[in-house]
């Protein structure tokens, strides 16, 4: 499962590239964290779900809010 959420993580663009996410560092840290505790997790402001989406691999549920009706579209 490590090998696929860090396969996952690189695939999604860095914070550098990309001010509206985090950097791989912090994903890959809430996935060694939180990956074997079956919660859910609420994210607010998902941006474009980049990082949506690599939860969506740790928790058993996501509920994404964002302002911006079109950040919201993008990250379905």
């Amino acid at each position: 499962m490590e090998n696929e959420i860090l396969k996952l993580i690189k695939s999604v663009p860095q914070k550098y590239e990309n001010f509206g996410t985090i950097t791989y560092q912090m994903k890959f840290d809430i996935y060694k964290y939180f990956h074997s505790k079956n919660l859910s997790c609420v994210e607010i402001g998902c941006y474009n779900g980049y990082t949506t989406n690599i939860f969506s691999k740790i928790f058993k549920s996501v509920t994404a809010l964002d302002n911006n009706e079109k950040h919201l579209r993008v990250a379905r």
